[in-house]
């Protein structure tokens, strides 16, 4: 049986003139839409890490 390739790469911002793409991840359950809390916790330290580097680029 063939591995299913289906992928989400929904979580984007836009932040100044840049878009940061934060998180992409292989969609695995065959069932629910409910995202793992650690792939939340990822979403969120990434999106701290862009506004980091968006608040340098004004400096």
């Amino acid at each position: 049986m063939a591995e299913s390739l289906a992928y989400r790469a929904a979580y984007t911002v836009f932040l100044g003139d840049t878009v940061y793409l934060l998180h992409v991840f292989h969609k695995k359950s065959k069932k629910g839409i409910r995202m793992p809390r650690q792939d939340i916790e990822i979403i969120r330290q990434r999106l701290r890490e862009a506004e980091k580097l968006e608040a340098a680029k004004r400096e």
